[in-house]
């Protein structure tokens, strides 16, 4: 199995097309210009510096979050967005909510198409808080799915409760009322272009184990495994640790020991014509989210359900990995 790199400069040119509107993410408008000089990084006026030396840094685009989401763009012709589903547990870590703002984002620049988000942990606040924050975003209707998965975790969540708030309106108030999160993973894969979605799954791997173990039905007359060859590019999952992580050499990393089963499966099922990006905790242990970043680049808007949310599991004086 592959392991993840980092790529830079992955969807330039679709972020160039782009940076004449703004993106939501924090201080999407804040655009600052640098040049070395005597030793020493000075900020300037972008106007003031000479043409091909400008360094355009997006404040806000939850620049030192998680590998998977930059990975599946790594190979990808910036004319051809990717088809994306998002697989998320959100519930307890808010790492969740920003790697859904950095997907809504991306999908904003036209680096991908984001279309749909899956939920493999139970709480019941999880389908009404993921449509919180795509209207808050502008994707009112994007699907969501949530696992009815009896032996899936149970989480409890500090943020979650943002759903209930009159600040962020939508309309998918539980989960009874969303989709269940295998169908829709066989609904979204059945009608996409053959050879076409990535998944990145930043959470267990209950929803991803459960379709692998599914049989044809009114979406498609494939099972799990023939309608992933057929229809799926890439795997990106952020999943155990590879190298020395969190003082150890022998890190048992939340989303493997958190569901292990479900995780085995995914490990011994995937199709091997289907590429998976591994993303280690390791990674995200040395790319902190900086507290700076949530104090001044989420300000562009009173209510911010990133950033309170991220004040709610982490508070102030926290960089979360």
């Amino acid at each position: 199995m592959s392991r993840g790199r980092a790529v830079a400069g992955a969807g330039r040119t679709a972020i160039r097309e782009r940076q004449k509107t703004r993106a939501r993410m924090g201080g999407g408008s804040r655009i600052l210009a640098f040049r070395a000089r005597r030793g020493k990084t000075e900020k300037r006026p972008p106007e003031s510096l000479p043409n091909g030396r400008l360094l355009a840094h997006r404040r806000g685009m939850l620049r030192s979050l998680f590998l998977p989401l930059f990975l599946f763009v790594m190979t990808l012709p910036a004319a051809e967005p990717v088809r994306l589903i998002f697989d998320t547990d959100i519930t307890g870590d808010v790492d969740d909510v920003l790697a859904l703002a950095m997907c809504h984002a991306l999908s904003d620049r036209g680096a991908c198409e984001l279309i749909g988000v899956t939920v493999s942990k139970n709480n019941p606040r999880t389908a009404s808080f993921v449509d919180a924050q795509n209207t808050w975003y502008g994707r009112p209707g994007l699907p969501v799915g949530v696992t009815r998965d009896p032996q899936a975790q149970q989480r409890a969540s500090k943020y979650l409760e943002l759903a209930d708030s009159p600040d962020y309106p939508h309309d998918l108030r539980d989960n009874a009322s969303a989709h269940e999160a295998v169908d829709l993973l066989r609904e979204l894969l059945a009608s996409s272009p053959d050879g076409s979605v990535t998944i990145v799954s930043v959470g267990i791997a209950s929803n991803l184990a459960n379709l692998l173990n599914t049989a044809g039905d009114t979406h498609s007359p494939l099972d799990g495994p023939a309608l992933i060859r057929r229809k799926a590019k890439r795997l990106s999952i952020m999943a155990g640790a590879f190298a020395f992580a969190n003082g150890t050499n022998h890190h048992l990393e939340a989303n493997v020991i958190n569901g292990i089963a479900y995780m085995r499966a995914v490990a011994e099922q995937w199709p091997e014509e289907v590429p998976v990006f591994w993303s280690g905790y390791e990674i995200g242990e040395n790319l902190p989210f900086p507290r700076r970043s949530v104090a001044e680049d989420f300000d562009y808007h009173e209510k911010h359900l990133v950033r309170e949310a991220y004040l709610l599991h982490s508070g102030p004086e926290h960089d979360r990995p």
